[in-house]
């Protein structure tokens, strides 16, 4: 059998090995809870961002649809289509 003395540097090692495990265990639990959080906010951002992003597709897609362009051109800069004299015109100048 061992001695008193030697069973209880053996107790108290136990004892510190089991108080580090504890506390161990507990920091792990609470990073683990931190990390579980940051993961669950990213997501939330990611989505947010994934209905962003289709939503400038929609705008980009609808910016740039022929019909507007079309209208704008009309519109804004007062452009139409060439009438035949005008066309007429065109193909007068053009070399051939």
């Amino acid at each position: 059998m061992m001695s008193k003395p030697i069973l209880y540097a053996l107790n108290a090692l136990l004892f510190i090995a089991l108080s580090t495990s504890a506390v161990a265990l507990l920091w792990v639990s609470h990073e683990t809870r931190n990390l579980l959080r940051v993961k669950d906010e990213l997501e939330q951002q990611q989505h947010q961002l994934e209905i962003h992003w289709e939503q400038l597709l929609l705008e980009q897609a609808a910016l740039g649809a022929h019909g507007r362009i079309e209208q704008l051109a009309r519109d804004r800069l007062q452009m139409k289509y060439p009438t035949l004299a005008d066309q007429d015109r065109l193909n007068y100048g053009a070399k051939r």
